[in-house]
């Protein structure tokens, strides 16, 4: 049987993720799939993750999936210096010297309860959003705080793996931060809890999980102190906060359920059926409208309802 092709438009940024999300869902009754990258110029963190989460989903179960034209896209060095295709499972020689890209981007990471470092990675990601600022400062802490709860939410949450990465672009001084997970969908993350019947569809799943000190049932036993006690169900509020007070976007998906706020002011939906199976969470955030530090975390604390957080205890596993 032929394998379904799918050709990755050449540019996706954030604002294509929809058409990307119908490009891939269109595979999905398909029993062999062939992604193609040979137009690939550019393709933006939130992109890298959602075919990252597919392909994994896919090969778990059990369908075969390949990449072609490599040999032809203009970009490969980018997709390997982000280290996509090493999470395809493709190695190819490197034309280019590897350098230290703290600050700039954060290569493709990945999560599930078996592995990965969420504290290391919140890290690496804080320190890309706010490179110039002390890491013992508020707001760093506090970003920091809740890039960790986004990240332990995908590794003991989702109940799969996740994929992570982030980059910096200096002439917009935007910060592009993206995590896609091929687990369960945010909605059957409620299942057996309280607030399970305020999670009935994806919609209604995905703005229950944006309110403050709203978590979800863990799908994997967490050896990690930090996700008991502490655990504030606070990462994806602080996260919002964060875009609006940046000028920033705020985009989610899960199963049908799709949310997307920009500057915030909530989206019209795309006219296109959506459906991600798992959870995508990608967000925007602009360097230079993070200032005021001091006023930014007074402002964020207050619109979560809480006095303070105890950032102190971070996510070592």
């Amino acid at each position: 049987m032929t394998p379904y092709h799918v050709s990755i438009p050449s540019r996706v940024w954030k604002s294509q993720l929809p058409r990307l999300l119908v490009l891939l869902n269109q595979a999905e009754a398909h029993p062999a799939v062939v992604i193609d990258i040979a137009a690939v110029k550019f393709l933006a963190p939130a992109a890298i993750v959602v075919i990252l989460a597919r392909w994994h989903r896919w090969k778990r179960e059990g369908k075969g999936v390949s990449l072609v034209g490599m040999e032809s896209c203009e970009n490969l060095g980018y997709l390997q210096r982000i280290d996509f295709l090493t999470h395809l499972g493709v190695e190819i020689p490197e034309n280019f010297i590897r350098r230290n890209p703290a600050g700039r981007f954060v290569p493709v990471q990945t999560l599930n309860f078996a592995g990965g470092d969420v504290d290391k990675i919140a890290s690496e990601i804080t320190r890309c959003t706010l490179p110039d600022v002390d890491f013992e400062d508020d707001v760093y802490r506090l970003l920091q705080y809740a890039a960790g709860e986004l990240l332990s939410n995908a590794k003991y949450h989702s109940g799969g793996r996740a994929f992570v990465c982030a980059q910096f672009f200096p002439k917009s001084s935007q910060v592009h931060i993206a995590v896609a997970d091929d687990g369960v969908g945010i909605r059957e993350s409620f299942l057996n809890t309280s607030r399970e019947h305020e999670a009935g569809t994806p919609d209604t799943a995905i703005r229950l999980a944006l309110l403050p000190q709203v978590s979800s049932v863990l799908l994997r036993p967490n050896p990690n102190p930090y996700s008991g006690q502490n655990h504030r169900g606070v990462g994806l509020s602080v996260t919002r906060c964060f875009a609006r007070k940046s000028c920033g976007r705020l985009s989610i998906a899960s199963e049908n359920g799709w949310f997307d706020e920009i500057h915030g002011l909530e989206q019209t939906r795309p006219s296109q059926p959506i459906y991600f199976p798992g959870t995508l969470v990608a967000v925007t955030l602009h360097r230079d409208h993070i200032a005021d530090y001091a006023e930014m975390h007074a402002e964020v604390m207050s619109e979560i309802g809480m006095g303070d957080l105890d950032t102190g205890e971070m996510f070592v596993d």
